[in-house]
């Protein structure tokens, strides 16, 4: 017995360690790849404790370097690392759910933008020729002409864009890692409550009082303002719509629909494109009316 735990205590930081590089090898080819890296460090953290945690962090980088630059693999690594040190911190602290992902929501897509930039900077690169590439890539497939300030000001919306990335990430990240953990300790709880996750009045004026920070930090370091306002709106639109998206998520648990609750989300991604204009509204609309308790108020009277 004492030997299979030794083997194990082996055998589990090389597996990550392999499944990590592995990870990185094919994270050119799909961002899955980059997401699975934070989520399977903190879960073995939560295996096997910080010691373990930090071999197979070194272990990884170090063999990585056999494979790939240094700098290169720096930046590719350590980042993910602090995104699975912050999923961590606020999950072994057991915060609220709502705190957990905006938290992670936070870090996320700082930790992104600040890649970005670093990118752009490092291989010389401005809105003009990024916004020129994307010009040439999207008249290559289709036959519309269109203005080339639109082509810019669609690149210059990189930090809202890996935003509403970030927010996803974040509630994918942290269902999975507490649902792991709520089968392995019952110290920890599952997040079984998603679509009663809501924006009311209080959390819209935070939003708005964090927008005018952004706004006025933004104007600081002169960025024009058509770039401040329309990422600070697409990031408010993400807010608004993840409120509409846990609300009808609430709506179809409730509903008589014969449908099982993966079919309803697998039609609900599908016809996204479409569902988002209303889930945005709706999600504007639940912050004043509040749609859960206006249901379970009907509930509570057919019941009496």
């Amino acid at each position: 017995m004492t030997l299979t735990k030794n083997i194990n205590r082996i055998m589990e930081p090389i597996f990550v360690i392999a499944l990590s590089l592995a990870c990185l090898y094919f994270s050119q080819t799909s961002i899955i790849f980059i997401g699975m890296i934070p989520i399977v460090f903190a879960v073995f953290y939560f295996n096997e404790g910080i010691i373990s945690y930090l071999i197979a962090g070194l272990g990884t980088y170090f063999l990585g370097l056999i494979f790939t630059d240094s700098d290169k693999l720096f930046v590719s690594l350590v980042p993910l690392l602090l995104i699975s040190l912050s999923l961590i911190i606020l999950i072994d602290l057991k915060f609220s759910a709502k705190v957990q992902i905006i938290s992670s929501f936070l870090i996320t897509s700082l930790i992104f933008i600040f890649l970005y930039k670093y990118r752009m900077l490092v291989d010389n690169l401005s809105l003009d020729i990024l916004a020129t590439n994307l010009k040439e890539s999207f008249e290559a497939v289709y036959s519309y002409k269109l203005d080339f300030d639109i082509y810019r000001l669609t690149i210059g919306l990189y930090p809202a864009i890996l935003g509403w990335v970030s927010m996803f990430y974040a509630i994918l990240a942290v269902k999975i890692i507490r649902n792991y953990l709520a089968f392995k300790d019952r110290s920890y709880t599952d997040i079984t409550n998603l679509d009663e996750l809501r924006m009311n009045p209080k959390d819209l004026l935070i939003l708005f009082i964090i927008d005018l920070v952004i706004y006025f930090i933004a104007r600081f370091f002169s960025i024009s303002n058509i770039y401040i306002y329309g990422n600070l709106i697409l990031l408010s639109l993400m807010f608004f719509a993840i409120n509409g998206a846990s609300l009808f998520d609430y709506m179809l648990k409730n509903s008589s629909l014969p449908l099982s609750r993966a079919f309803q989300w697998f039609f609900m991604l599908i016809l996204i494109q479409v569902l988002i204009i209303p889930l945005i509204i709706f999600g504007i609309v639940d912050i004043f009316i509040d749609f859960r308790a206006r249901r379970k108020n009907e509930e509570q009277r057919k019941i009496y």
